[in-house]
């Protein structure tokens, strides 16, 4: 198996990690089912996602890592009927868990992915500002710069956004047909959002694991449903939040 830049996604942290969310399960006597459902659901994509070995398969590594970060911050829209959009929803989620950080894990990894998210900044082609009008980049040229001043500023969940706004849009061209597989022309773009992505995805999940054990969550999107026969109606294992 391939490992991250940074081995952010060590297996013995995953574990630790899945053996921590474990014990509260058990102490909670399975309680807060929305929030175990959505953890539970991270946790099989992220483990997918490090079994992945990234030179072989580096696409399907980083949607796999996708997978898990939208398995927490996905919602439903109960007056529409279907999944609420995409970016409030996980801005939205961002947001909560940066309040909740109160150790700052979150913030030490912003801070240890620096480099790599600068860069992805710095990529053109993945700032949604620069396909409204490729002949004009300079507004990718300002945001880089403005994400300097962040990090003097200490603004983590700005540059949290900002980071997962890049990845987002990557994730977005490959899942909508807008790359061609295994393209040279998108390599380095690849392995930027990738490293991006793995590297606050732990500290995103212990934060919900530590912090998020309870019912303050949003409906959750197609929740586990037992049918007792053909005709009865659907009980849903899921709890809706209080």
């Amino acid at each position: 198996m391939g490992s991250t830049t940074a081995d952010t996604c060590s297996r013995d942290r995953f574990d630790a990690l899945r053996g921590r969310f474990k014990v509260l399960c058990h102490e909670t006597e399975q309680r807060f089912q929305n929030w175990q459902i959505r953890v539970h659901r991270s946790l099989s994509w992220l483990e997918r996602a490090i079994e992945t070995d990234p030179d072989e398969q580096p696409d399907g590594r980083l949607l796999y890592g996708w997978i898990a970060f939208n398995s927490l911050y996905g919602r439903w829209d109960e007056q529409a009927g279907f999944p609420a959009a995409d970016t409030d929803a996980w801005r939205e989620f961002l947001g909560v868990v940066l309040r909740k950080d109160a150790t700052q894990r979150i913030a030490g990894s912003i801070q240890h992915l620096r480099e790599p998210i600068l860069k992805l900044l710095e990529n053109q082609f993945v700032d949604p500002r620069f396909w409204q009008n490729p002949q004009n980049p300079g507004n990718v040229r300002r945001r880089y710069h403005e994400a300097l001043s962040l990090f003097v500023e200490r603004r983590w969940l700005s540059l949290a956004i900002l980071a997962i706004e890049r990845v987002y849009v990557f994730r977005g061209q490959l899942v909508h047909g807008a790359a061609t597989r295994g393209s040279e022309l998108n390599r380095l773009t690849l392995r930027q959002t990738r490293e991006v992505l793995e590297g606050l995805l732990l500290p995103i999940l212990e934060v919900v694991i530590e912090h998020g054990c309870n019912d303050d969550w949003p409906p959750l999107c197609y929740p586990p449903i037992r049918l007792e026969t053909s005709e009865a109606v659907p009980q849903a294992t899921a709890r809706r939040p209080r």
